[in-house]
């Protein structure tokens, strides 16, 4: 019987963290900062060659790599600006044996999954304003800001066949591309060092863009949050009210193995 395990192996890069410290000290009162994460995690599946994949053995590649910049600038008057911008790429791509070969079936069964070369690609801006006032018996800050996100999907394919065989690739879906563009805005309040009241508003125009034969989506997502907390030499309590939401996944929407998806689906959304 063919024995099964894996091995795994996690290379971590990380640099230009200390640059942004260097442009702090030359900008007196300005924050800017450059970063760049890169993350490969390369796992073998099932190191049994000869039983499942000869010349090789079953694997799950994924790498993802971030670049981004912030920019913090005081205005004066308890105003300070931040603006900030990212770029993720995540690639994903699984080469996995279902079953080895066996009596009932000689061929045994190997899937692939994802994209070998094409990573999702996400570009996200934003933009934020605050103010922040402090007195004797009061103490506010307020931020409004919007952002951007553009996300890009590749295909995604998906196949399974007799191990050892070249497997023709096959779309479960087609790569799509998504824009999102949202405003928010958020209060934190302190009165009399003891009671203190948080509050805010998030909206959010999510859109699937259309290609070639394939039709667009929108969706409108708005939430809002408040909480209420007061302390004292008796303790501390809290009261919150909170609302979320979490938006399908591409496979969610567009997949046509496995499990099917559902153009039509809209984000999740808790209270």
């Amino acid at each position: 019987d063919p024995v099964f395990g894996h091995s795994c192996t996690n290379k971590n890069c990380r640099d230009f963290l200390a640059f942004g410290f260097l442009v702090q000290r030359l900008f007196p009162r300005r924050v800017l900062c450059f970063s760049h994460i890169s993350h490969v995690d390369r796992t073998e599946i099932s190191s049994n060659n000869g039983a499942l994949m000869p010349g090789g053995v079953g694997l799950w590649d994924k790498w993802n790599r971030v670049f981004s910049a912030i920019y913090t600038q005081p205005l004066g008057s308890g105003f300070e600006l931040r603006a900030s911008a990212a770029h993720d790429e995540f690639l994903n791509w699984e080469i996995f044996p279902i079953h080895p070969r066996s009596p009932a079936d000689p061929g045994g069964q190997v899937s692939t999954q994802g994209h070998a070369t094409d990573p999702q690609i996400a570009n996200l801006v934003d933009l934020q304003l605050s103010h922040h006032v402090a007195l004797p018996a009061f103490e506010n800050t307020i931020t409004i800001g919007a952002m951007t996100l553009h996300q890009v999907q590749p295909d995604s394919l998906a196949t399974r066949g007799p191990i050892g065989q070249e497997l023709p690739p096959v779309l479960s879906f087609p790569g799509r591309t998504l824009f999102s563009a949202g405003a928010f805005a958020h209060n934190d309040m302190l009165l009399f060092d003891w009671l203190g009241i948080w509050g805010g508003l998030r909206y959010e125009n999510r859109n699937i863009l259309p290609r070639d034969d394939l039709p667009g989506a929108t969706t409108h997502v708005l939430q809002g949050q408040v909480a209420l907390s007061m302390r004292g030499r008796w303790g501390y309590i809290k009261a919150l009210y909170s609302e979320g939401f979490r938006p399908p996944s591409s496979a969610n929407l567009f997949s046509t193995v496995g499990t099917t998806g559902d153009p039509t689906l809209v984000p999740e959304r808790s209270r």
